[in-house]
């Protein structure tokens, strides 16, 4: 009999050992199956309230920002799982630093055609759309969204990407990376020959980064008629020669932006290539 009583109360421990073992592996955030997720939040830092995205989009008069929702592990969903996203402008408050500071979008910015989503049965994701109108934005601001997974009617909903911070930028046509040339001619750093980036400021308007020749602090600009494909110049420090340079131009074809401007005084002369080698 004492045997016996030894023999039970080892199996209840077993069984009672197994079975916490296995809800623990079903919900526990290591890509187990039955965690509800937003999609595509980079990790987040211990120190970091939440984790963040950035979405960067043309700047039209509408554009699609697709918000993934993700059902995670190896098996995809067991059955229809209905999710229902919301926004929290307290997360985009949340990230807000002197360093980064963010800008809730606007709801005059965007429409959103259903906060629900259905992940089908048999499927991993499914997708929130936000229509949004990226041509309208004041680009001198660093919009985001909170998101937020509100329900699920299965699974669970993860606790460090159930919720998350999305920044929304917009980027116009002459936004990327670029290889840069300067000719013979150009004066300070003629023949320079390196990567840089031209930067949204505006729906026609992209900035050099770093500043002036790729190199200096100095603030240039560039802004595209849409219509002829010309090029004018701005840069406040050293002021731009008028009328300016006709032959300045983007080719929408190549994706080649050629410049020629003469510092205001007429003492420097620029002559500058970008050639487009990809997105920013």
């Amino acid at each position: 009999m004492k045997t016996y009583k030894i023999y039970l109360a080892m199996m209840i421990m077993f069984f009672g050992i197994s079975s916490c073992t296995k809800e623990d592996g079903i919900y526990a955030e290591n890509g187990s199956s039955g965690i509800i997720e937003l999609a595509d939040l980079v990790a987040r830092a211990s120190s970091t309230a939440y984790a963040t995205s950035s979405k960067s989009l043309a700047a039209q008069a509408e554009v699609d920002c697709p918000i993934v929702v993700n059902y995670t592990g190896a098996d995809a969903a067991p059955e229809d799982v209905t999710v229902t996203l919301a926004f929290d402008p307290t997360i985009v408050s949340t990230m807000t630093t002197t360093a980064v500071p963010l800008t809730v979008l606007d709801v005059s910015l965007y429409t959103v055609p259903t906060y629900t989503v259905v992940i089908p049965k048999g499927e991993k994701k499914a997708t929130m759309h936000i229509k949004v109108k990226t041509a309208a934005f004041d680009f001198t601001k660093n919009y985001a969204l909170g998101i937020i997974i509100k329900s699920s009617s299965a699974g669970t909903i993860s606790g460090n990407y159930g919720k998350g911070l999305f920044r929304i930028i917009a980027k116009n046509d002459y936004d990327g990376v670029y290889a840069y040339k300067t000719s013979a001619a150009t004066s300070l750093l003629p023949n320079r020959s390196v990567s840089t980036k031209l930067v949204t400021i505006g729906q026609y308007t992209v900035q050099i980064d770093p500043g002036l020749l790729s190199n200096y602090t100095n603030v240039v600009t560039y802004t595209v008629d849409p219509v002829t494909n010309l090029v004018t110049v701005t840069c406040p420090s050293l002021g731009v020669q008028t009328p300016q340079d006709t032959r300045s131009n983007w080719n929408p074809t190549t994706k080649v932006m050629t410049v020629f401007w003469k510092q205001a005084n007429g003492a420097r002369t620029f002559e500058e290539t970008f050639t487009y080698t990809g997105s920013r």
